[in-house]
């Protein structure tokens, strides 16, 4: 039987280095990620999950709402949620129509509540234009109005249209919540305390993406991205900003891009930016010392639309799971969640690469039309150019084995 299996092996092996087709993967760049659709979604917009044991379960919570439509056409806002074992999409909660729920963040606990934050930045009514924003917050079992935590204020009051929302790491930022706002120029960047005083922390020439570092090689620092230039800045406490890299094929306006960590995992020690360029959204990943790669494409943006949401490209959200092994990405657009994970050649998503996953591989050996409306003939196909073939057969080669404990 070792015999056997060590040949299997070795033809695996010889398979992966005749093939020198290079890889045509639409999706994902780096060859140890593939990407599959989680979930179909109307118009997701951001995405969170809770810390491990939260009361809010486990579950992938999503906002959702259609930036296209007219002033007071629309159906409520929703907030979903994802089973992350089963898929199974319900809704959580419905905010009124027209509220536009851009943002979320799970509370810290002290000195505000551990509840689910939205940044709803047009709760007024589905009035046309800026002002009218509110932050809410829910509770697990929230009731039928939730709890309106900011208030919509007239103009020109501080933080009329609250949209990208972090709450600061203590220290010299403090615990206030920092909210980037999108009215009228100069898009403040805004402090709201626990009680709900506002304050302008910094302001900026134009739309802003912000989020604080987790620690580690990229510190506890504010990270800026902005909406106008691509230039993504680190901002100290006194409000001095510093550029730390441009983003590549930077497409302005961008009003809504979004930022993630990983700290160590499979998807290493980085930080990933969706943002809006010259082709469309893409997915990139910087590292502590600034090197920019582009790491995902083909998320349809406002250029794929015929121009109809210019400022609203998409996607919209991006967070990692607990166990830092997946990364969810929401595209507006394209009305769907992905998950991009690791290893290729995982089918059977366990996170590694074995003779289940070659089984599974072999059942769609020369299939073809492979695409997302069949998970791309069950992740066999991983280059993405449609059939499985010598090319998938080499990708999967090169992660054999990869996960599995010795």
């Amino acid at each position: 039987m070792k015999s056997y299996v060590f040949s299997i092996q070795i033809g695996l092996a010889l398979m992966f280095f005749l093939s020198a087709v290079a890889q045509g993967d639409p999706v994902v760049l780096d060859p140890n990620f593939y990407i599959e659709k989680f979930a179909d979604v109307n118009f997701p917009l951001a995405l969170e999950i809770p810390p491990p044991n939260s009361p809010f379960g486990n579950f992938l919570y999503v906002s959702s709402a259609d930036l296209r439509l007219f002033p007071g056409t629309g159906p409520p806002d929703p907030i979903l949620r994802v089973d992350l074992t089963t898929r199974q999409v319900t809704t959580f909660y419905n905010l009124p129509a027209e509220s536009d729920p851009v943002w979320m963040v799970f509370g810290p606990g002290t000195p505000f509540t551990e509840n689910l934050y939205i940044s709803s930045n047009n709760r007024d009514g589905g009035q046309y234009g800026d002002y009218g924003g509110s932050i809410v917050f829910l509770e697990p079992n929230p009731d039928a109005n939730g709890e309106c935590f900011l208030t919509p204020p007239p103009p020109p009051i501080v933080l009329s249209e609250p949209d990208g929302i972090a709450f600061g790491p203590g220290g010299a930022f403090g615990t206030d919540l920092f909210v980037s706002n999108t009215g009228d120029p100069p898009y403040d960047i805004a402090l709201v305390s626990p009680a709900g005083a506002r304050s302008t922390f910094v302001g900026f020439s134009g739309h802003t993406t912000i989020a604080f570092g987790p620690g580690g090689a990229f510190g506890n620092g504010l990270f800026v991205l902005d909406g106008q230039s691509g230039a993504l800045s680190t901002v100290d406490s006194n409000g001095e900003f510093t550029t730390f890299v441009s983003i590549p094929s930077f497409a302005a306006p961008c009003r809504y891009a979004a930022i993630a960590f990983s700290p160590l995992g499979p998807f290493g020690e980085n930080m990933y930016v969706s943002a809006r360029v010259s082709t469309g959204i893409s997915l990139f990943r910087i590292t502590p010392t600034g090197i920019v790669t582009e790491f995902a494409r083909g998320f349809i943006g406002a250029s794929a639309s015929g121009g109809a949401v210019p400022t609203f490209p998409s996607p919209d959200g991006l967070v990692f799971s607990n166990d830092r092994k997946s990364l969810f990405v929401s595209d507006m657009l394209g009305q769907a969640i992905y998950r991009i994970a690791q290893p290729r050649g995982d089918m059977d998503n366990d996170y590694d690469v074995d003779f289940v996953d070659f089984a599974l591989f072999a059942i769609h050996w020369l299939d073809t039309g492979c695409g997302p409306q069949n998970n791309w003939c069950g992740k066999a196909n991983v280059t993405g150019d449609g059939e499985v073939n010598l090319d998938d057969l080499r990708d999967l080669t090169m992660n054999w084995l990869e996960g599995v404990n010795p």
